[in-house]
């Protein structure tokens, strides 16, 4: 059983399973071997709760299941691996081993080339796709409306890299998703809990999400610098479950230690 996580200044839900573990992607770039033994151990970890699928580009879903393969042969551990596969290629492929349990798809791709490339996947099977700014009302009617149609699918952002969003910019993303009823998965970027000079925050983001489904301060939210400004507006666990159940999946981590530390130096996690 995963261990509750204890939290304070939070609603806890809104930290369940928040942190997508991205091992196998810059800046940290481990090994198949390497990112699959930190995974295990932090599912094994009293923040276990925090933890939410395993990321692993569609191009090296043949050795993570041939590492999974040897990790069972090794320990007789037969435990099913909740996965994400990033689309690095023009078509989704499955994986076809049993132990693991595919969860979502991420494409980065114009919305009509992701929809294309989809077709031939389960139906059930939740995608994000990444919207590019500079088209995004565009991109996220054609999403919005696939979704109406019976799609699980959602927007997904890039927060750092070499084009990192402006507060504005990210503000836009979220309420577009917020008032298009598009659940939203962010990326790259949130190594801090708070914003800094160079980067965005992921309690930030959590909050903003929380504005936007009260038309609040989206933008303001995203471009606070002080932790207890951002904890003393904490959304009561009534909005903060709608937070994580219609707008904010999760987020890609390549450090799954880094978050923990954030949250921990902030008095949240106990």
């Amino acid at each position: 059983m995963t261990p509750a996580l204890t939290v304070d200044r939070l609603p806890p839900v809104l930290l369940e399973h928040l942190l997508d573990h991205a091992a196998l992607f810059p800046p940290a770039e481990l090994s198949m071997a390497e990112a699959l033994a930190v995974d295990r151990a932090a599912r094994s970890s009293p923040c276990a709760a925090l933890v939410g699928v395993f990321v692993c580009p569609s191009s090296r879903l043949a050795e993570l299941t041939a590492a999974q393969a040897a990790h069972r042969e090794a320990t007789g551990d037969d435990t099913q691996l909740p996965l994400s596969v990033v689309v690095d290629g023009s078509r989704v492929p499955r994986p076809t081993d049993a132990h693991v349990d595919l969860r979502m798809v991420e494409l980065r791709m114009d919305a009509a080339d992701a929809l294309r490339a989809l077709e031939p996947t389960p139906p059930g099977i939740p995608a994000y796709v990444e919207v590019p700014i500079e088209r995004l009302g565009r991109q996220l009617d054609a999403l919005a409306a696939a979704r109406a149609g019976g799609r699980p699918i959602g927007g997904k952002v890039r927060c750092g890299g070499s084009r990192a969003p402006s507060d504005a910019e990210l503000a836009a993303v979220i309420i577009g998703c917020a008032e298009r009823g598009l659940p939203l998965k962010a990326t790259q970027g949130l190594h801090a809990a708070v914003r800094t000079e160079e980067e965005h925050g992921f309690l930030n983001v959590l909050l903003a999400c929380a504005a936007a489904l009260e038309a609040g301060d989206v933008g303001g939210t995203l471009a606070e610098r002080s932790g207890e400004v951002l904890l003393s507006a904490a959304p009561p666990f009534d909005l903060a479950q709608r937070v994580r159940r219609e707008l904010l999946v999760s987020y890609g981590t390549c450090s799954l230690s880094e978050p923990v530390a954030e949250l921990q130096r902030l008095g949240v996690l106990l």
